[in-house]
């Protein structure tokens, strides 16, 4: 467990300007786990329901759990800003051997580049690790999710599986700074977490 938490904090704390604060991505730890769930609470209805598809489970509960504990095969990062954990974001290899990544940022924090910035450390990671390609579970009506996956990492694509879209991003050789325009991020959703991966994911304004 120590050496997957220190391959874990590879990056370090990286301070990110955001929308005129100060935000800093860095890797989950077990003390976070009441911030994500401040993180829920401060969340709207409606990204609390495109999350875990409706109310604030303790399926849903179990999954912040995981996130506050990151492991070799689920891995998490969040965004802190003044002490408040304002976004995570999860990449986790499942059963079929996928790295499936999902995403949330509070609504107050939406549009401000939050998103892209933890988006930019799971590339990062899984550069790193010779993963090239990342999946996200997306409701067909986000299209601001659809959207960003699509701005953040050019030729990343969608199909329909299963009534949901599975965007198919591919992991650049090199991974440069997201500093493109700020779109929308997807959610984890609570519903499959059982076999590693982080739920599938649906959106929430990142």
């Amino acid at each position: 467990m120590a050496s997957e938490m220190q391959d874990l904090r590879a990056f370090g704390p990286r301070p990110v300007i955001v929308g005129g604060g100060d935000v800093r991505v860095r890797p989950a730890r077990p003390t976070d786990e009441p911030l994500l769930v401040g993180l829920i609470e401060r969340s709207s209805a409606e990204t609390v329901r495109r999350r875990f598809h409706g109310v604030f489970s303790s399926a849903a509960r179990r999954e912040l759990t995981r996130i506050a504990q990151p492991t070799h095969a689920h891995r998490s990062w969040v965004a802190v800003a003044d002490g408040q954990v304002v976004g995570t974001i999860t990449l986790a290899r499942d059963r079929q051997g996928r790295f499936e990544v999902a995403i949330i940022v509070e609504d107050a924090w939406a549009g401000r580049g939050v998103g892209r910035r933890m988006m930019e450390a799971v590339l990062r990671d899984a550069q790193r690790q010779g993963v090239q390609e990342l999946v996200a579970w997306v409701q067909p009506e986000n299209l601001r999710a659809i959207a960003f996956f699509r701005t953040v990492v050019p030729g990343a694509t969608g199909a329909f599986v299963d009534g949901d879209v599975v965007m198919r991003v591919p992991v650049p050789a090199v991974v440069r700074p997201l500093r493109s325009r700020a779109a929308a991020a997807s959610v984890v959703r609570a519903d499959g977490a059982a076999d590693g991966s982080p739920g599938r994911a649906v959106s929430a304004a990142a």
